[in-house]
C-alpha cells in the first residue's frame, strides 16, 4: 500500500524531519522518510523517487539547509514535473 506522505528534508534537519514523520504517523498518516524506508540493496535515488511518485503528498521539511541542499531541490523539481 502506497505512502499517505514522503517526507522531503536535508541531513541536518532529520530532528525535525522524524519529529514530522512521528507526529503524521500518530494521526495514523502513513510516512515514507528516508533512511528509515530505504530498503536494503536500494539505491537511495531510486527509491525516493519511488517514493514521491507513490505518495499522495510530498512534506518537504523547508530551512536554510534545504533551502541550499541540490537533493531536495531535485526532489521539488522531480514532483513539480509531475512526480
Amino acid at each position: 500500500m502506497p505512502d499517505d506522505a514522503c517526507i522531503s528534508y536535508c541531513s541536518e534537519d532529520k530532528r525535525v524531519a522524524d519529529a514530522v514523520c512521528g507526529t503524521l504517523e500518530a494521526q495514523k498518516i502513513r510516512c515514507w522518510i528516508a533512511p528509515r524506508d530505504v530498503l536494503s540493496g536500494r539505491i537511495w535515488g531510486s527509491a525516493i523517487v519511488k517514493a514521491i511518485g507513490e505518495s499522495a503528498v510530498m512534506v518537504v521539511i523547508s530551512s536554510k539547509h534545504s533551502n541550499g541542499s541540490p537533493q531536495v531541490m531535485r526532489e521539488i523539481v522531480f514532483i513539480r514535473h509531475g512526480g
